[in-house]
């Protein structure tokens, strides 16, 4: 039995790729996503912040063929966006849709929380709310980790959110002033949006915002930038790297394109500062940011980030005594095959990055993972590009 917790892009790709290898083994599959159907955390994301296109080429995606999206996308062309032929997210939904319709992966997702990985054996085994299972192996895809909440902010209400709970079909009636805080794209996205509704926005970054096309530059995809990154031995220098390739949050061209006009108009208003209080007064929040400063706003949504602490995450507390980590600013140092060493357990996304290189949160990554973890289950090479 091979078990999945987490039923979003990266594992759908190490799923995938695994039934390329052998699609006998379907039979000895389960997912495990409190949801019950693929990708519906990511969906709702996509349509909570009218995200128009995804960020990655229409070659970067579930499917173990490249080049699977653009048949699939016959006579549908103007639903790719330059300049790298980027799909758009009804087409993406579709294409995925499909995947899962062909290789029968709807049924085999259980709806249940799992709260528990206990070895056993030479398995593990997967405890969940209702019940446990024995897995020969277990692929992980936690996604980005908690909420990065500051210090300074009062607790989460209807007018106080993190990006992860900001819907913006909800924001309806009477306009009023919005504080976004963050630089990168998920900002962008949500001040695009808060702007086209006629609210008025302030965008506070902590350094002038940045603008790039990918979350890290495409030679990090083939052999430009990753020959150097594999032939590093280095696993503190592999960190810098992997840091310095991405660079922190930044937002694209075509989204500062979109703000362009609002900030001509004062609609929109950017700020470099740091703030050091934020409290509620007289119905609206004030934002403290030092010298005298203060921002005033109805709502404050806040673009900070995740951050996936394996140390601290239930599902691993009782690995560390028995099965350590060497771990770099957070992340952990896999076997090559993206294995915790001493573990049939899998890690994909993030923590897979001082294996695949920066670009492992994202589809480039995840075809790198799954290709490496399929291999170790299976002895098959299903090639990533």
């Amino acid at each position: 039995m091979i078990a999945f917790i987490g039923s979003g892009p990266h594992n759908l790709t190490v799923l995938a790729f695994l039934l390329k290898a052998d699609p006998t083994l379907r039979s000895q599959v389960v997912v495990f996503d409190p949801s019950g159907v693929w990708l519906d955390r990511w969906n709702h994301q996509m349509e909570s912040q009218e995200i128009v296109h995804l960020r990655s080429s229409s070659v970067h995606h579930p499917d173990p063929d490249p080049l699977s999206l653009r048949r699939f996308a016959k006579g549908r062309f103007a639903e790719f966006y330059p300049p790298y032929y980027l799909p758009g997210t009804a087409l993406f939904r579709q294409f995925c849709e499909d995947l899962v319709h062909r290789n029968e992966l709807a049924s085999l997702i259980r709806p249940h929380r799992i709260t528990r990985l206990e070895p056993s054996g030479a398995g593990l085994r997967v405890h969940f709310d209702g019940g446990s299972l024995q897995a020969d192996a277990v692929v992980a895809a936690l996604g980005g980790g908690d909420r990065v909440w500051p210090e300074w902010a009062p607790e989460a209400n209807e007018t106080l959110l993190h990006s992860e709970q900001v819907d913006l079909r909800e924001l309806q009636g009477e306009p009023g002033r919005l504080l976004i805080v963050g630089g990168g794209l998920t900002a962008g996205h949500l001040a695009w949006g808060a702007l086209k509704r006629r609210w008025s926005v302030d965008l506070l970054t902590r350094s002038p915002v940045k603008y790039k096309l990918f979350d890290a530059a495409p030679g990090w995809i083939g052999p430009k930038f990753m020959t150097g990154f594999h032939q590093e031995t280095d696993w503190k220098r592999r960190r810098q790297m992997i840091a310095k390739a991405r660079g922190g949050g930044a937002m694209t061209q075509e989204i500062k394109e979109a703000l362009t006009p609002f900030r001509r108009s004062g609609q929109l208003t950017l700020h470099v500062q740091k703030i050091r209080s934020l409290s509620k007064k007289n119905l609206l929040w004030e934002a403290d940011c030092g010298w005298g400063k203060t921002l005033q706003a109805d709502r404050v949504w806040l673009c900070t980030g995740n951050r996936l602490d394996l140390r601290s995450h239930p599902l691993f507390s009782g690995f560390w005594a028995d099965y350590p980590l060497p771990m770099y600013d957070g992340l952990p140092v896999l076997e090559p095959e993206c294995r915790w060493s001493g573990l049939p357990l899998y890690l994909m996304g993030s923590s897979a990055a001082l294996r695949v290189g920066p670009t492992a949160r994202n589809f480039p990554g995840a075809r790198q993972a799954a290709s490496r973890i399929v291999q170790a289950l299976t002895g098959v090479l299903v090639p990533p590009n």
